[in-house]
């Protein structure tokens, strides 16, 4: 995926460009209506272990779709995925249901349940972005999506899914733990930003937050 300047104009080309090509395939021949689209980005679990793939997963475990985690070199993944109606499978979503995904860590794996970070209702001939992140070590904080950083020294990749400019330490006091350091690599840069409680001002490089950042924070 071209890394091109901000989250919206990455994803918006990205939905684009799906929306485009999925609409001129034409419409199902389903009564209900087509599939729907997904995709964001995955962001790897408190091991830093990124999944394999994503599956969008019905009533009775149908499997209503899965699709390959792509490395995006930001320490997160990134998924494309078709999820097919009801109609065309027994127990995958109708119009208007919630989406539930999965996120599969090896050729043999039940898979993991996501947390989705967007709007996960299935939607026929339209797409979505939605991020997912493991739901067992998810972070709650409005802001955030990904594994909360805990104490010990760990570095935790997160992605913020709040204001854009938000102040870094104003957007780092949300997790409500101590910080030692936020590092975040501009689209197209070759070094990173930093951010470094206590430090002087002249020290700083990374001083805002934009919304889809992807920031790895380090716990003290």
């Amino acid at each position: 995926m071209s890394r091109v300047r901000g989250f919206a104009v990455r994803m918006g080309i990205v939905l684009s460009v799906v929306l485009g090509t999925f609409m001129a395939a034409g419409p199902s021949a389903s009564a209900e209506g087509p599939a729907a689209i997904f995709l964001g980005f995955v962001v790897p679990d408190a091991d830093g272990m990124l999944p394999t793939r994503v599956r969008a997963v019905g009533s009775g475990g149908a499997v209503c779709g899965t699709a390959d985690v792509t490395e995006s070199g930001e320490s997160v993944g990134f998924y494309l995925l078709r999820v097919a109606p009801a109609v065309d499978k027994a127990g995958c979503p109708r119009e208007g249901e919630t989406v539930r995904f999965s996120l599969l860590y090896g050729n043999i794996d039940d898979g993991t349940l996501a947390n989705p970070n967007g709007n996960a209702r299935f939607r026929g001939a339209q797409a979505a972005v939605v991020h997912l992140a493991p739901a067992s070590s998810t972070t709650e904080i409005t802001g955030w999506v990904g594994p909360l950083p805990t104490s010990g020294g760990r570095a935790m990749t997160l992605i913020w899914d709040g204001p854009d400019q938000t102040p870094v330490e104003q957007a780092l006091q949300t997790l409500g733990v101590e910080i030692s350091g936020a590092w975040h690599i501009p689209p197209g840069a070759q070094r990173y930003l930093s951010y470094l409680p206590g430090a002087p001002a002249f020290a700083q490089s990374y001083v805002s937050v934009r919304t889809g950042d992807v920031v790895t924070v380090r716990a003290r």
